[in-house]
Formats: C-alpha cells, sequence, structure tokens
C-alpha cells in the first residue's frame, strides 16, 4: 500500500490535492485502494522549529501505519512532511527531492520525498517530478505502471 504524507490539512480541497489526484489516476491507481493520503499536520505548522511537535507525531503516523498495513511504501509531500519524516530543513531539502531516505529514528524503514503539489501550481515542470516520484514507488510497491489515455492532464487555464 502506498502511504502519501501531505503537509498541513486545509478547511477545502486544494488545487494541490486535485492535481495530486489527477496525477494518480493517470497511472491507474486508484483512491483508497492503491494508496491512501495522511497529513502531517491538522492545523497550520508553527514557524519554531521547537514548537513543532514533529517527533510525536512522527511516531503517532508510524505506529498506526505499520499497524495497518504491512509493508507501507511512504511517500513525502513537501518540506513540511520532509522536516516530519527526515529533519531535513526546507534550504536543504532540494537535496533530498525525488530520492529514498531512511526516516529518522527508524533505523530499517525508508521513505520516498518529493515536491508538494501546491508547489507544482507555480511551477508546472515540477509535475514530472512528483510523477516520477510516485511511478517508482509504485512500482516498489509491486504495481503495474502505464497510462490511461482517457484521464486528460491537469490544465493550468483557471491560473491563466
Amino acid at each position: 500500500m502506498l502511504v502519501f504524507l501531505l503537509g498541513e490539512r486545509h478547511k477545502y480541497k486544494t488545487q494541490g490535492e486535485e492535481l495530486l489526484e489527477n496525477i494518480c489516476s493517470r497511472y491507474y491507481l486508484r483512491d483508497t485502494i492503491d494508496y491512501t493520503a495522511y497529513y502531517a499536520y491538522w492545523h497550520p505548522v508553527p514557524t519554531r522549529i521547537d514548537e513543532r511537535p514533529r517527533d510525536t507525531r512522527r511516531q503517532e503516523l508510524m505506529a498506526y501505519w505499520l499497524e495497518t498495513f504491512s509493508n507501507p511504501i511512504i511517500v513525502g509531500f513537501g518540506w513540511i512532511s520532509g522536516d516530519l519524516l527526515f529533519h531535513v530543513a526546507k534550504s536543504r531539502m532540494n537535496f533530498h527531492i525525488g530520492c529514498k531516505w531512511i526516516i529518522e529514528g527508524q533505523s530499517e524503514k525508508r521513505a520516498w520525498l518529493t515536491y508538494d503539489p501546491n508547489h507544482a501550481l507555480y511551477d508546472p515542470g515540477i509535475v514530472c517530478d512528483i510523477a516520477g516520484t510516485i511511478v517508482t514507488a509504485a512500482k516498489e510497491d509491486g504495481h503495474t505502471i502505464k497510462i490511461d489515455k482517457t484521464v486528460k492532464p491537469y490544465t493550468w487555464e483557471k491560473f491563466l
């Protein structure tokens, strides 16, 4: 099972979440069957590192994932999940994007890290990096990947 860790939960469905659903449906990944999305925080993230409950939140999420799914393949999206899973600062994230890293405090568990889908709304070229990481993680999970041509790619017309 693929487990997606997004950053902060909003009260509404963001355009980035729609973009992520579009990417997944183009590669035949179905929500709740092939992947499940979770959020690092349900409220705005504190700006100071010492005010973030990242260690306790990571332990909660890892305990739940390992109990619920036998061997989850984790994909973190954006700096918030990078900070939570790997203790990677925003300024150092570009060295970790698109790769699989050891999760902080988990000696044998690793997770993928990629850009936040909301960031791709401002830079459409990032969609390739996000899709590549999702596809690689899905292949590791045992999925057969092919493009569903009936699903149209995400369009940025509403932003033009």
